[in-house]
């Protein structure tokens, strides 16, 4: 944290301090970060139409239906304001980082099953597609990257397709990521 004159100008946060297991498995006993559960109470209509949130509510996204769910929607919207606005303060693009925040969310609902043979089926096609928009690729392009691998074996890259259960432990890793350099950024 850096001050001049009495006011904060600059800080920095490191990724290593923060829970990041939380935000794709948070405690029985806990929430998972509260600016999730105040961006779903505070995010007007055609906010989380923009953001692909349209119809969800918390209890249906898998990242934030686990551990404690209570809330107070007051609260959670006059936080969730608080935010936004000192977000404008700080001279932060609310959509950019609303956007991500979505995406996290989002992708907590896609899922990867055992199918047939040594593929995956997925679950979340949808919100694959809002994912991948919300975060400027292609749906295809990061199915892939949730799906397969590469090795450098003897200098040559060499593709494979991950199981179910790697491509979900890679799907939570990109949503730590995500919520983590956001964070940092902020």
């Amino acid at each position: 944290v850096q001050v001049s004159d009495g006011a904060l100008y600059r800080t920095r946060l490191y990724c290593y301090s923060l829970d990041q297991s939380r935000v794709v498995r948070p405690l029985a006993t806990e929430k998972n970060y509260h600016i999730f559960y105040q961006m779903m109470a505070g995010l007007n209509p055609e906010e989380r139409k923009q953001l692909g949130l349209d119809g969800y509510t918390v209890m249906e996204l898998r990242y934030l239906n686990r551990g404690d769910v209570r809330s107070d929607e007051a609260q959670e919207i006059e936080r969730f304001n608080t935010w936004k606005a000192n977000l404008v303060v700080l001279g932060i693009p609310f959509m950019d980082v609303v956007k991500v925040m979505a995406a996290i969310l989002l992708l907590g609902n896609v899922e990867f099953v055992e199918g047939n043979g040594l593929e995956v089926d997925m679950i979340g096609k949808e919100e694959l597609k809002s994912v991948s928009k919300l975060i400027g690729v292609t749906p295809a392009l990061l199915l892939q990257g949730l799906t397969s691998k590469t090795h450098n074996v003897r200098g040559h890259l060499v593709k494979s397709s991950s199981d179910a259960n790697m491509s979900n432990a890679t799907r939570d890793a990109l949503a730590k990521a995500l919520y983590c350099r956001t964070v940092a950024t902020i």
